[in-house]
């Protein structure tokens, strides 16, 4: 099935954000800037606290925005959109780089670079831009957006459901393959054994060369742009043993339930390394 986007009004305006109470956001644009962590952290006090991953540089502004930040970094997170800002600072205080992140932020895990980035040496000067929309060909992030919102899965005016979006995006080096994944969670996560954990949900596929939706079936084209993924695909081996379930012909339904079983415990395991790092990120936030 092609996928045809009629929606033409910008769904997402890369760095326009008012000013919010107790901090002025600055646009992420091409201008120099300094940050000094000391100095915001004084005047910004009483929105200071510590987030659910025990991140203790939070600030809550009135608004809903959320800022992460410490004297190297700084994370905006508005209450409702479906991207994070981002800025990187040098020892100086002088601006390094800052861009757009696609998608929730986690800690310790920067996601899909969005727009424009931009890049500057220590003493302030500009050396690089790069529009990071253009690696997306024929599906841009704002595509994404809208596929889901016309799925109902989302709602872009109040950002309902976007904790239970996951998007990942994969290109070969020449860009002649490009690939949406999508997954779509449901319900709370649950422990099965362990640290492992599960959650029930479904993925999706969207070619952005061709703007085409892909079955699971066809996504062996794509495996050698998807890390890892005779590990997180076992199913679609031609040597797999639900070619022959249990030993023996596998019905249909027999299959189905094989690959959604071979999917849950994939993502046990990503959800197990992800624990596991958030884990060792705040070892190290407590030193």
């Amino acid at each position: 099935m092609k996928i045809y986007i009629y929606i033409l009004s910008s769904l997402l305006v890369f760095g326009c954000k008012a000013q919010k109470k107790g901090y002025e956001f600055n646009l992420l644009n091409d201008m120099f800037e300094t940050f000094n962590y000391s100095e915001f952290e004084r005047q910004n006090k009483k929105y200071q606290g510590i987030d659910k991953d025990g991140f203790e540089e939070e600030f809550t502004f009135d608004d809903g925005t959320k800022v992460l930040a410490d004297n190297e970094e700084m994370f905006v997170l508005p209450k409702k959109d479906f991207y994070v800002g981002y800025k990187a600072f040098y020892k100086n205080g002088n601006i390094k780089e800052k861009g757009h992140y696609f998608g929730l932020f986690e800690l310790n895990v920067k996601s899909i670079k969005i727009g424009k980035w931009y890049y500057f040496d220590e003493r302030g000067n500009l050396i690089r831009t790069v529009d990071e929309e253009l690696k997306f060909g024929n599906f841009s992030s704002q595509d994404i957006l809208i596929f889901l919102e016309n799925k109902k899965y989302i709602n872009l005016k109040n950002g309902k459901n976007r904790e239970n979006v996951e998007v990942d995006f994969f290109y070969s080096p020449d860009f002649k393959k490009r690939l949406w994944s999508i997954t779509i969670y449901k319900g709370k996560s649950f422990s099965i054994s362990g640290n492992e954990t599960l959650r029930e949900g479904k993925s999706l596929y969207i070619d952005a060369n061709t703007r085409e939706e892909v079955k699971i079936n066809d996504i062996k084209k794509y495996k050698d742009i998807i890390p890892n993924f005779e590990e997180s695909y076992p199913f679609l081996n031609n040597n797999s043993s639900y070619q022959t379930f249990q030993g023996k012909t596998s019905t249909e339904e027999e299959r189905k339930a094989f690959e959604q079983e071979q999917w849950e415990k994939y993502q046990a395991r990503r959800d197990k390394k992800c624990l596991d790092q958030n884990r060792m990120n705040l070892e190290n936030i407590k030193k």
